[in-house]
């Protein structure tokens, strides 16, 4: 097990890895703006134990959309595809890129593009698999949002922009003490199959801890 300390990159609402060359590099968002957010993109390569600061000149900055004013973002590591979530006239969208062009810092190429729907509650994580775009939604437990708490997956088909299955409630880690719904990735074991990671941040005030679970049925 390993780290690598950033400062300064954002929220982290999603990122990407992606293996190139026999190195770890990290899609992120980066230059955070007074909201947190991140107003570019950035593809890092892994360092372990080290602390790089976002202001460093060292690796790629990139603004995928014209306009657009903060940006996330997440890979597909089966299908190798990334997905953008970026801030423009007011609103969210989704743009889906090939990682062959976004490894080159090439984003004049979306495989699609659209506007998502409307979803209620807070926006947490998402993911990529195939045709569909997974959304995580929710907050820590508190008096009026008690076990089994009000974490949400929603699975959005990315061709036709229109929600696929959900909001659908999930009780992964229910039993969890605090319990914070954070983000989604998908993974492919060896054996190959495919699973849906949440993440859920958890434990007592001062010592949070990171839980991890997930699902093989997928869209």
């Amino acid at each position: 097990m390993s780290y690598m300390h950033l400062n300064g990159f954002g929220h982290g609402v999603a990122f990407g890895i992606r293996p190139v060359g026999g190195h770890s590099y990290l899609w992120i968002e980066s230059e955070a703006n007074s909201n947190g957010y991140g107003t570019k993109l950035s593809f890092i390569k892994y360092s372990a134990g080290t602390t790089l600061d976002s202001s460093s000149t060292g690796f790629g900055k990139f603004a995928p959309v014209s306009g657009a004013t903060e940006y996330t973002c997440s890979i597909d590591p089966v299908h190798n595809r990334m997905i953008v979530r970026y801030h423009k006239d007011g609103a969210k969208h989704i743009a889906v890129y090939d990682v062959s062009d976004t490894d080159n810092g090439d984003f004049s190429k979306p495989l699609v593009t659209f506007t998502p729907p409307s979803i209620s509650g807070t926006p947490q994580g998402y993911t990529l698999y195939g045709s569909y775009m997974y959304f995580l939604t929710g907050n820590a437990y508190s008096d009026t949002n008690p076990e089994p708490g009000n974490s949400y997956l929603t699975s959005i088909n990315v061709n036709t922009g229109a929600i696929a299955q959900g909001p659908t409630l999930t009780k992964a880690g229910s039993t969890l003490t605090y319990r914070e719904p954070e983000g989604l990735a998908v993974y492919r074991t060896d054996a190959g199959q495919s699973r849906l990671f949440l993440g859920f941040a958890t434990g007592e005030e001062g010592d949070r801890r990171s839980s991890i679970f997930y699902k093989n049925a997928l869209v």
